[in-house]
């Protein structure tokens, strides 16, 4: 996602990956689209992009359905970050490396 230089007797500094512009994914996986979005994008979808994939029906009711109901309900509540992942994922999903995450 970033390019960092670490100089040893000036300020480091960091910029968006000029392969990827800040999405954390190769050229190949970006060309992956669903509903005109990357994989980027869906791994980082809005409160309403959430709730139309949920009016649409695009989200297996046993599955990621009540995870995005109630992800989206608490952002919708809070203006928090929400994100979607499992415990063994959690210290990745905090640092966006993993999971799907819901801003408002």
């Amino acid at each position: 996602g970033f390019v960092s230089v670490a100089l040893l007797f000036l300020p480091g500094s960091s910029s968006p990956c000029p392969e990827c512009h800040g999405a954390r994914y190769n050229a190949e996986t970006l060309e992956v689209t669903w509903h005109d979005a990357t994989v980027a994008d869906v791994l980082a979808m809005t409160v309403d992009e959430a709730r139309t994939y949920t009016a649409e029906g695009q989200f297996a009711p046993g599955s990621m359905l009540p995870k995005v109901q109630a992800i989206t309900d608490f952002v919708q509540s809070t203006g928090n970050i929400g994100i979607i992942t499992d415990p063994e994922h959690l210290y990745d999903a905090v640092y966006g490396n993993q999971g799907t995450k819901i801003v408002r």
